[in-house]
């Protein structure tokens, strides 16, 4: 992902500003002072123990005022929807054995403990993922 996401960096010319590190989120370090730190489809990726230690991580990588832009699948509050994103967190929790699923709800106090603010909440792919974004302050 990281050579993937390095190409389309340098087509749009964007290599003084914008770098990608290959790893394991979990044990790799991050570099500091960052600005943003993009997370999609990371947490649907691992299992649930290890999002406090990815928020601690990205907490610590960003810059104060730096955000978390955290993109996933993801359940509305109530858990009755949206059912493309229950239909994926099934499917996911038969195939894998760290499934979980999530909802806005259950990660902010997770934010908040790693020390982020301003937590909010927005659809992104309509009727399957959502955008939280949280600050550093």
């Amino acid at each position: 992902m990281a050579a993937l996401a390095h190409g389309y960096v340098a087509e749009a010319g964007l290599t003084e500003r914008i770098a990608t590190i290959g790893g394991n989120a979990i044990t790799t370090d991050w570099p500091g002072g960052q600005d943003v730190v993009l997370m999609s489809y990371l947490l649907s990726a691992v299992a649930a123990e290890k999002f406090t230690t990815l928020f601690a991580k990205a907490h610590a990588a960003l810059a104060p005022g730096g955000l978390l832009l955290l993109h996933d699948f993801m359940l509305d509050d109530d858990e009755r929807g949206p059912d493309l994103a229950a239909h994926w967190f099934l499917l996911n929790l038969a195939i894998s054995s760290h499934g979980v699923s999530f909802r806005p709800a259950s990660l902010t106090p997770l934010l908040t403990a790693a020390g982020f603010t301003e937590v909010t909440v927005r659809e992104h792919i309509h009727d399957i993922t959502k955008l939280l974004v949280a600050r550093k302050p």
